[in-house]
């Protein structure tokens, strides 16, 4: 069954279209990875997908009834929410359905005549084949298998939403999608913020649903894990190849060498004909050179187009002065919001150095790094001496 289906499809802002004449269809079941350059215009389709915006030009056609969902990296809980209920609110019409199905209950208990009676057992056992459609009936199995899977204790169900880290957040919203189950569900990089445990859970869960899927990521390894099909989006083109992301590499390394391989016999004829038409254009051979010029001709309008490389864009940075030998420097550093997160962490960090910092989901990484650029206060524990050595930088260039 065919969900959205798409023919000539552009979208631009100002100058040049973002991409033009896109065709493609996304089949009930099908998980399509979506890949290509910064820039590409991923997210742009994603939207159009989701029907937050609207192509200029083509036709995109949308199966009516069909439900999307799109993972938001954004938050959209009120402040004092539970962070169960977040989640559970993916499943709002779910809930619903139940309300609807003891209402029914209750209305063939209190029929007054068999006419009513069969009116509300007919509704009945319709809302019933719709939850055991949906397995309504093991929501909090469900609720649970996804909330341990993306790394969150039962202890943390029921605490405010808003007091957990940026990471953690986004991870509610992805529990919140993956609850929800629709007919289609738009992942842009979900696997920011898991740590290798809860990625692996998540390429697990996702390659066993039977629902379509359209995901972006830069990680080939979870690509590999989760999709069927890829869709390349580059210089505004849509190409698409069966399998998975290593496959994909491999067909299109293949069909880059073939039209490489065609472009070349295709120059070498052009150039003989060329020579041709040089040595006998003016001759008594002048009626097979205009010949070959036709052909030379045609042969131009159907010149073979080569596979460009799909690069990112062009990232660099100023030099800089030579800094001190030693870059950071900390001293019985300290973080917490509601539970401490690091206390009294020493460290230094030397010129040339690279550190990597690993560690679960919610651990601090992030508010460590803050802390350490100072883009984030440091509590004052220990000796109060040393507060401000929490973060130190020396950027002049050392002395000879």
């Amino acid at each position: 069954m065919i969900l959205i289906s798409a023919n000539g499809l552009g979208r631009q802002y100002s100058g040049d279209p973002i991409f033009q004449d896109l065709a493609f269809e996304v089949r009930a079941g099908e998980r399509i990875g979506l890949v290509g350059p910064n820039g590409a215009g991923k997210s742009t389709l994603m939207k159009l997908l989701a029907s937050l915006d609207k192509p200029d030009y083509g036709d995109l056609y949308i199966r009516p009834g069909i439900r999307i969902g799109l993972l938001r990296q954004q938050p959209d809980f009120a402040p004092g929410t539970s962070m169960i209920d977040v989640v559970k609110s993916g499943l709002a019409s779910l809930i619903e359905l139940q309300h609807e199905l003891e209402e029914a209950a209750q209305e063939m208990a209190e029929a007054d005549d068999e006419a009513d009676r069969l009116r509300a057992s007919a509704r009945y056992d319709t809302l019933h084949e719709q939850l055991e459609h949906q397995d309504a009936y093991s929501i909090d199995h469900r609720v649970e298998e996804v909330l341990s899977g993306l790394g969150f204790a039962e202890s943390e169900f029921q605490r405010d939403a808003s007091l957990f880290s940026g990471g953690q957040q986004s991870r509610m919203m992805l529990a919140k999608l993956l609850l929800q189950s629709p007919d289609l569900m738009l992942l842009d990089e979900p696997s920011n913020h898991l740590d290798i445990a809860t990625t692996e859970w998540l390429e697990s869960y996702l390659s066993r649903q039977p629902v379509a899927m359209v995901v972006v990521s830069h990680d080939r390894y979870f690509l590999d894990k989760v999709v069927t099909k890829i869709w390349e989006l580059h210089e505004g083109r849509l190409s698409a190849y069966p399998g998975n992301y290593s496959q994909y590499w491999k067909l299109r390394s293949e069909k880059a060498k073939v039209l490489e391989r065609q472009a070349e016999r295709q120059e070498e004829k052009a150039e003989k004909l060329k020579a041709y038409i040089r040595k006998y254009g003016a001759g008594q051979r002048a009626t097979q050179a205009h010949d070959r010029e036709r052909k030379l001709e045609r042969l131009q309008r159907e010149r073979v187009d080569t596979m460009r490389d799909v690069v990112g864009p062009y990232m660099g940075f100023d030099e800089v002065d030579r800094s001190g030998d030693i870059v950071v420097e900390a001293r019985k550093l300290s973080k917490s919001f509601d539970r401490p997160l690091f206390t009294d962490l020493n460290m230094t960090i030397d010129r040339g150095q690279c550190v990597g910092v690993i560690g679960p989901n919610g651990a601090g990484k992030t508010t460590l790094i803050r802390t350490l650029i100072g883009r984030e206060k440091a509590d004052l524990t220990g000796d109060p001496s040393l507060a401000n050595r929490r973060f130190c930088r020396w950027i002049d260039s050392p002395a000879e």
